[in-house]
Protein backbone atom coordinates (compact mmCIF):
# COMPACT_ATOMS: atom_id res chain seq x y z
CA UNK A 1 0.00 0.00 0.00
CA UNK A 2 1.29 3.39 -0.91
CA UNK A 3 1.40 5.23 2.42
CA UNK A 4 1.47 9.10 0.71
CA UNK A 5 -0.97 11.86 1.21
CA UNK A 6 -1.48 15.91 0.38
CA UNK A 7 1.02 17.76 2.98
CA UNK A 8 -1.03 20.49 2.40
CA UNK A 9 -3.95 19.03 3.92
CA UNK A 10 -4.36 18.86 7.66
CA UNK A 11 -7.47 16.68 7.89
CA UNK A 12 -9.33 18.91 9.92
CA UNK A 13 -12.69 19.61 8.66
CA UNK A 14 -12.99 23.76 8.28
CA UNK A 15 -16.95 25.05 9.17
CA UNK A 16 -17.43 25.74 4.96
CA UNK A 17 -15.33 24.62 2.15
CA UNK A 18 -12.49 26.53 1.21
CA UNK A 19 -13.95 26.65 -1.84
CA UNK A 20 -16.43 25.90 -4.39
CA UNK A 21 -16.45 24.73 -8.10
CA UNK A 22 -19.86 26.12 -9.59
CA UNK A 23 -20.59 25.01 -12.97
CA UNK A 24 -22.18 28.26 -14.41
CA UNK A 25 -22.95 26.08 -17.71
CA UNK A 26 -22.38 22.37 -18.58
CA UNK A 27 -22.65 23.56 -22.61
CA UNK A 28 -19.08 23.79 -24.53
CA UNK A 29 -18.41 25.53 -28.06
CA UNK A 30 -15.75 23.08 -28.71
CA UNK A 31 -15.03 19.36 -29.13
CA UNK A 32 -11.80 18.99 -27.53
CA UNK A 33 -10.21 15.59 -27.84
CA UNK A 34 -8.53 15.45 -24.89
CA UNK A 35 -11.66 16.35 -22.69
CA UNK A 36 -11.92 14.06 -19.72
CA UNK A 37 -15.68 15.87 -19.12
CA UNK A 38 -17.69 16.44 -22.27
CA UNK A 39 -17.68 12.92 -23.07
CA UNK A 40 -19.91 11.79 -20.11
CA UNK A 41 -22.32 14.33 -20.51
CA UNK A 42 -25.54 12.62 -21.43
CA UNK A 43 -27.66 14.90 -23.07
CA UNK A 44 -30.10 15.82 -20.07
CA UNK A 45 -27.02 17.19 -18.67
CA UNK A 46 -26.68 19.97 -20.86
CA UNK A 47 -27.68 23.68 -18.70
CA UNK A 48 -27.21 26.76 -17.70
CA UNK A 49 -27.20 27.88 -13.54
CA UNK A 50 -30.10 30.01 -12.96
CA UNK A 51 -29.06 33.11 -11.43
CA UNK A 52 -31.49 32.68 -8.23
CA UNK A 53 -30.08 29.43 -7.89
CA UNK A 54 -26.33 31.10 -7.91
CA UNK A 55 -27.19 33.74 -6.12
CA UNK A 56 -28.60 31.49 -2.96
CA UNK A 57 -25.32 29.94 -3.48
CA UNK A 58 -22.88 33.10 -3.27
CA UNK A 59 -24.71 34.77 -0.39
CA UNK A 60 -23.98 31.52 1.79
CA UNK A 61 -20.81 31.11 0.52
CA UNK A 62 -19.99 35.12 1.07
CA UNK A 63 -21.66 35.06 4.78
CA UNK A 64 -19.33 31.99 5.84
CA UNK A 65 -16.00 33.93 4.48
CA UNK A 66 -15.39 31.16 1.12
CA UNK A 67 -12.13 31.62 -0.08
CA UNK A 68 -12.08 31.13 -3.68
CA UNK A 69 -14.46 30.36 -6.42
CA UNK A 70 -14.34 28.41 -9.93
CA UNK A 71 -16.93 28.96 -12.39
CA UNK A 72 -16.02 26.62 -14.71
CA UNK A 73 -16.13 22.71 -14.45
CA UNK A 74 -17.75 21.04 -17.61
CA UNK A 75 -19.03 23.95 -20.44
CA UNK A 76 -17.24 26.74 -21.53
CA UNK A 77 -18.69 29.97 -18.98
CA UNK A 78 -18.76 32.61 -21.81
CA UNK A 79 -21.52 30.85 -22.67
CA UNK A 80 -23.48 32.14 -19.84
CA UNK A 81 -25.31 35.21 -20.69
CA UNK A 82 -24.86 36.37 -16.82
CA UNK A 83 -21.05 35.59 -15.98
CA UNK A 84 -20.52 39.06 -16.04
CA UNK A 85 -23.18 39.47 -13.39
CA UNK A 86 -22.10 36.50 -11.62
CA UNK A 87 -18.29 37.58 -11.33
CA UNK A 88 -19.73 40.64 -10.12
CA UNK A 89 -21.94 39.11 -8.03
CA UNK A 90 -19.62 37.19 -6.16
CA UNK A 91 -16.76 40.05 -5.51
CA UNK A 92 -19.56 42.35 -4.26
CA UNK A 93 -20.38 39.11 -1.54
CA UNK A 94 -16.75 39.73 -0.42
CA UNK A 95 -15.43 36.37 -1.96
CA UNK A 96 -11.57 36.34 -2.13
CA UNK A 97 -10.63 34.91 -5.43
CA UNK A 98 -12.46 34.30 -8.44
CA UNK A 99 -11.44 32.59 -11.87
CA UNK A 100 -12.98 30.31 -14.75
CA UNK A 101 -11.05 28.59 -17.57
CA UNK A 102 -12.40 29.16 -21.33
CA UNK A 103 -11.27 28.43 -24.01
CA UNK A 104 -10.86 32.18 -25.05
CA UNK A 105 -13.40 31.57 -28.43
CA UNK A 106 -15.58 34.04 -27.10
CA UNK A 107 -13.49 36.58 -25.47
CA UNK A 108 -14.39 39.84 -27.53
CA UNK A 109 -13.03 43.15 -26.03
CA UNK A 110 -16.16 44.30 -24.65
CA UNK A 111 -16.67 40.83 -22.56
CA UNK A 112 -12.73 41.08 -21.73
CA UNK A 113 -13.76 44.95 -20.20
CA UNK A 114 -16.40 44.01 -18.38
CA UNK A 115 -14.90 41.08 -16.72
CA UNK A 116 -12.19 43.31 -15.88
CA UNK A 117 -14.60 45.68 -14.26
CA UNK A 118 -16.51 43.01 -12.20
CA UNK A 119 -13.21 42.37 -10.52
CA UNK A 120 -12.64 38.69 -11.86
CA UNK A 121 -9.33 37.93 -10.19
CA UNK A 122 -7.77 34.88 -12.49
CA UNK A 123 -9.15 33.48 -16.00
CA UNK A 124 -7.29 30.47 -17.36
CA UNK A 125 -7.20 30.10 -21.40
CA UNK A 126 -7.32 26.26 -22.31
CA UNK A 127 -4.64 26.59 -25.31
CA UNK A 128 -3.43 23.08 -26.51
CA UNK A 129 -0.13 23.56 -28.59
CA UNK A 130 2.00 26.23 -30.04
CA UNK A 131 0.64 26.10 -33.74
CA UNK A 132 -2.73 26.58 -35.56
CA UNK A 133 -1.98 22.87 -37.01
CA UNK A 134 -1.41 21.12 -33.27
CA UNK A 135 -4.04 23.78 -31.67
CA UNK A 136 -6.78 23.27 -33.81
CA UNK A 137 -6.41 19.38 -34.44
CA UNK A 138 -6.80 18.80 -31.02
CA UNK A 139 -9.37 21.29 -30.33
CA UNK A 140 -12.27 20.75 -32.74
CA UNK A 141 -13.88 24.08 -33.45
CA UNK A 142 -11.26 26.85 -32.26
CA UNK A 143 -9.05 29.02 -34.15
CA UNK A 144 -5.57 29.18 -33.07
CA UNK A 145 -4.98 33.05 -34.75
CA UNK A 146 -8.32 33.95 -32.76
CA UNK A 147 -7.32 32.94 -29.44
CA UNK A 148 -4.35 34.59 -29.85
CA UNK A 149 -5.94 37.89 -31.40
CA UNK A 150 -8.09 37.86 -28.08
CA UNK A 151 -5.53 37.12 -25.50
CA UNK A 152 -3.13 39.66 -26.79
CA UNK A 153 -6.19 42.35 -26.61
CA UNK A 154 -6.77 41.26 -23.03
CA UNK A 155 -3.36 41.70 -22.58
CA UNK A 156 -3.35 45.00 -23.72
CA UNK A 157 -6.35 46.11 -21.96
CA UNK A 158 -4.90 44.59 -18.58
CA UNK A 159 -2.05 46.63 -18.84
CA UNK A 160 -3.56 49.80 -20.20
CA UNK A 161 -6.05 49.47 -17.51
CA UNK A 162 -3.30 48.58 -14.98
CA UNK A 163 -5.38 45.85 -13.59
CA UNK A 164 -5.07 43.04 -11.33
CA UNK A 165 -6.38 40.01 -13.44
CA UNK A 166 -3.97 37.13 -13.74
CA UNK A 167 -4.36 35.39 -17.16
CA UNK A 168 -2.86 31.72 -17.22
CA UNK A 169 -2.60 29.42 -20.03
CA UNK A 170 -3.34 25.69 -19.48
CA UNK A 171 -2.50 22.35 -21.54
CA UNK A 172 -3.13 18.94 -20.84
CA UNK A 173 0.24 16.98 -21.53
CA UNK A 174 0.09 14.69 -24.06
CA UNK A 175 3.13 12.93 -26.47
CA UNK A 176 3.29 15.26 -28.85
CA UNK A 177 3.06 18.09 -26.63
CA UNK A 178 6.63 19.75 -25.86
CA UNK A 179 6.28 20.85 -22.57
CA UNK A 180 9.23 23.55 -22.61
CA UNK A 181 8.48 24.71 -25.93
CA UNK A 182 4.62 25.62 -24.50
CA UNK A 183 5.97 27.08 -21.80
CA UNK A 184 8.24 29.07 -23.55
CA UNK A 185 5.32 30.34 -26.12
CA UNK A 186 2.94 30.99 -23.92
CA UNK A 187 4.51 33.26 -21.78
CA UNK A 188 5.41 35.44 -24.22
CA UNK A 189 1.50 35.52 -24.10
CA UNK A 190 0.27 35.34 -20.67
CA UNK A 191 1.29 36.17 -16.76
CA UNK A 192 1.58 31.73 -16.30
CA UNK A 193 1.81 28.64 -18.28
CA UNK A 194 1.06 25.69 -16.60
CA UNK A 195 0.57 21.56 -18.14
CA UNK A 196 -1.93 19.22 -16.18
CA UNK A 197 -1.17 15.38 -16.70
CA UNK A 198 -4.04 13.85 -18.53
CA UNK A 199 -6.70 12.14 -16.83
CA UNK A 200 -8.51 9.46 -18.67
CA UNK A 201 -12.16 9.84 -17.38
CA UNK A 202 -13.68 7.18 -20.52
CA UNK A 203 -11.16 4.09 -19.25
CA UNK A 204 -11.22 4.12 -15.48
CA UNK A 205 -8.82 2.01 -13.73
CA UNK A 206 -10.03 0.23 -10.53
CA UNK A 207 -9.19 -1.73 -7.96
CA UNK A 208 -6.17 0.50 -6.95
CA UNK A 209 -5.93 -0.27 -3.01
CA UNK A 210 -4.03 2.72 -1.10
CA UNK A 211 -4.15 4.92 1.76
CA UNK A 212 -3.71 7.62 -0.37
CA UNK A 213 -5.82 10.48 0.52
CA UNK A 214 -7.81 12.46 -1.21
CA UNK A 215 -7.45 16.31 -0.02
CA UNK A 216 -10.47 17.08 -1.82
CA UNK A 217 -13.06 16.40 0.63
CA UNK A 218 -11.59 18.50 3.44
CA UNK A 219 -11.51 21.34 1.02
CA UNK A 220 -13.68 21.36 -1.80
CA UNK A 221 -17.46 20.77 -3.26
CA UNK A 222 -18.60 20.92 -6.32
CA UNK A 223 -22.15 22.53 -7.66
CA UNK A 224 -23.37 21.63 -10.97
CA UNK A 225 -25.40 23.69 -13.15
CA UNK A 226 -29.15 22.44 -12.20
CA UNK A 227 -28.32 23.00 -8.23
CA UNK A 228 -26.54 19.31 -7.81
CA UNK A 229 -24.07 19.28 -5.04
CA UNK A 230 -21.26 16.84 -5.65
CA UNK A 231 -18.08 15.70 -3.55
CA UNK A 232 -15.63 17.07 -5.48
CA UNK A 233 -14.90 18.51 -8.87
CA UNK A 234 -13.95 15.24 -10.43
CA UNK A 235 -17.28 12.93 -9.39
CA UNK A 236 -17.91 11.31 -13.08
CA UNK A 237 -20.12 8.70 -10.83
CA UNK A 238 -22.51 10.87 -9.29
CA UNK A 239 -23.63 8.39 -6.82
CA UNK A 240 -22.37 10.21 -3.50
CA UNK A 241 -25.33 13.46 -4.31
CA UNK A 242 -24.86 15.71 -1.77
CA UNK A 243 -28.25 17.90 -2.18
CA UNK A 244 -29.25 20.11 -4.33
CA UNK A 245 -28.56 24.07 -4.29
CA UNK A 246 -31.81 24.96 -5.12
CA UNK A 247 -33.54 23.97 -1.74
CA UNK A 248 -30.84 22.46 0.87
CA UNK A 249 -27.44 24.48 1.88
CA UNK A 250 -23.65 24.36 0.85
CA UNK A 251 -23.21 23.78 4.99
CA UNK A 252 -25.67 20.80 4.98
CA UNK A 253 -23.74 19.38 1.72
CA UNK A 254 -20.33 19.50 4.05
CA UNK A 255 -21.43 18.32 6.94
CA UNK A 256 -23.69 15.48 5.84
CA UNK A 257 -23.02 11.95 6.56
CA UNK A 258 -22.86 11.44 2.91
CA UNK A 259 -19.15 13.28 2.61
CA UNK A 260 -18.13 12.76 6.27
CA UNK A 261 -18.35 9.10 5.22
CA UNK A 262 -16.23 9.90 2.00
CA UNK A 263 -13.39 11.03 4.80
CA UNK A 264 -13.55 8.30 6.78
CA UNK A 265 -13.28 6.26 4.31
CA UNK A 266 -10.24 7.60 2.56
CA UNK A 267 -8.41 7.69 6.31
CA UNK A 268 -9.03 4.07 7.15
CA UNK A 269 -7.20 3.36 3.54
CA UNK A 270 -10.41 2.31 1.95
CA UNK A 271 -11.16 4.94 -0.69
CA UNK A 272 -11.64 2.24 -3.18
CA UNK A 273 -14.11 1.20 -1.33
CA UNK A 274 -16.37 4.14 -2.93
CA UNK A 275 -17.21 3.61 -6.02
CA UNK A 276 -17.53 7.35 -6.80
CA UNK A 277 -13.10 7.17 -5.74
CA UNK A 278 -12.28 3.92 -7.31
CA UNK A 279 -10.97 4.42 -10.65
CA UNK A 280 -11.21 8.25 -10.56
CA UNK A 281 -8.47 9.79 -12.72
CA UNK A 282 -7.65 12.28 -10.49
CA UNK A 283 -7.14 9.68 -7.66
CA UNK A 284 -5.58 7.26 -10.01
CA UNK A 285 -3.07 10.24 -11.50
CA UNK A 286 -2.51 10.83 -7.71
CA UNK A 287 -1.97 7.25 -7.30
CA UNK A 288 0.68 7.33 -10.37
CA UNK A 289 2.53 9.86 -9.30
CA UNK A 290 3.80 8.03 -5.73
CA UNK A 291 4.72 5.37 -7.65
CA UNK A 292 6.58 7.28 -9.50
CA UNK A 293 8.46 9.33 -7.08
CA UNK A 294 9.18 5.97 -4.89
CA UNK A 295 10.36 4.57 -8.07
Amino acid sequence: MIQEYDSQTNFVIPEFPLHLDIEVTSRCNLNCKFCDKQPLLEKGQLGDMDFAIYRRIIDEAGEAGLNSLGLSYRGEPLLHREIINMVQYAKSRAIKFVFFCTNAMLLTPVISEKLIDAGLDRIIISAQGTSAETFEYSRLGAKFNIVLRNLDMLMNLISRRDASLEVWAQAVAQEELNEEEYRDFWMKFCNNAVILKYRDSQNRIEGLETSWICPQPWKRLTVEWDGTILPCNNDDIRAYRLGNAAHSSISQAWKSETIEKIRRYHLEGRSHEIVDCDGCPFRTVAIQNCMEKKG
